[in-house]
């Protein structure tokens, strides 16, 4: 296939308040599933074109630092709402609760969408479209379809599955598709093991089924091909998972325009996430830089991997 310099991210962008359990806070700090998605994917030098809602209060500095990083931030659609501002409450045992401010918007009045789009990207080959209402997912990969796009990636949300006809249609759209296990149970029921549901899931549209699977790294499955594979997690001081899965699909969508090659992709995948989980939210892969991500990758593929192939 074609490697890409680019890619579509479309998601959406929050403003986070952090409060640590030390009482140490991390005040309008950037964060969505956009942006996590974003920022793995220039690790690997594929530039995002960043797709999401701009609401009238986002603050201005975080738009010029995530640009500063290489985020192509040109294609935002402006909107008249105050946009999702919420408390990130971590406690001493590992959780966190999430709420929302005085004012603050929700996800569906954030979500971008086709039809209200001032700009749109241009000729895309490979977009990623990351949890939001299923009814605007459905939407952006029917628009990405009509583009050509040839790599159409899709995560979905636990709470938006319930509607089994309308996930018959974006299913049959998408090229790779990347549950959850929790996701992949809310679908199929429980006790299916992962492998087989990535091939029923498979039989229903996308070429591949990726299932993320937290701490037990992630398993792949390509219907063209007829191949499978496993794939560790990589090992990170765990301090924070939020973001981790979005941070898998952007590192992993890089490594597929860039690479053509699952086995491959999902290591970018896990070498992204690992990113994540060692700061509280973005803080430690704003940091990070791609010799660096180039550098653990080596290592993992060296001493952790543990890859399976079928």
């Amino acid at each position: 296939m074609t490697t890409a310099d680019s890619a579509v991210v479309v998601g959406h962008l929050t403003v986070d308040d952090i409060v640590l359990p030390t009482g140490e806070t991390a005040m309008e700090t950037p964060g969505g599933d956009a942006l996590y998605a974003s920022l793995a994917m220039r690790l690997w030098g594929v530039t995002p074109q960043l797709v999401t809602a701009r609401p009238r209060e986002y603050p201005p500095r975080i738009l010029e630092a995530i640009n500063h990083l290489g985020v192509d931030t040109q294609f935002l659609q402006p909107v008249e709402v105050p946009g999702v501002r919420q408390w990130a409450l971590y406690d001493g045992k590992g959780g966190r609760q999430y709420h929302p401010q005085a004012g603050s918007s929700n996800y569906e009045e954030i979500s971008p969408r086709p039809d209200r789009a001032i700009q749109l990207p241009g000729n895309v080959v490979a977009a990623h479209v990351a949890p939001m209402p299923a009814i605007y997912q459905h939407q952006w990969v029917q628009w990405l379809k009509g583009q050509g796009c040839q790599w159409i990636c899709l995560d979905p949300h636990e709470n938006q599955l319930s509607d089994w006809d309308l996930w018959r249609q974006i299913l049959a759209v998408v090229t790779v598709f990347l549950p959850s296990e929790v996701e992949v149970e809310v679908l199929l029921g429980p006790r299916v093991p992962a492998l087989e549901a990535a091939k029923e899931l498979s039989r229903m549209g996308p070429r591949m089924v990726v299932v993320k699977r937290g701490e037990h790294g992630s398993l792949w499955y390509d219907r063209e091909t007829q191949t499978a594979g496993a794939v560790s997690a990589v090992s990170a001081d765990a301090v924070d998972p939020t973001g981790c899965g979005d941070a898998y699909c952007g590192g992993f969508l890089a490594g597929l325009v860039r690479t053509g090659r699952p086995e491959l992709a999902v290591q970018w995948g896990a070498v992204s996430a690992s990113y994540v989980l060692e700061g509280y939210g973005p803080s430690r892969i704003l940091q990070a830089r791609p010799a660096e991500a180039a550098e653990r990758l080596s290592w993992f593929r060296s001493n952790q991997c543990g890859e399976e192939t079928e």
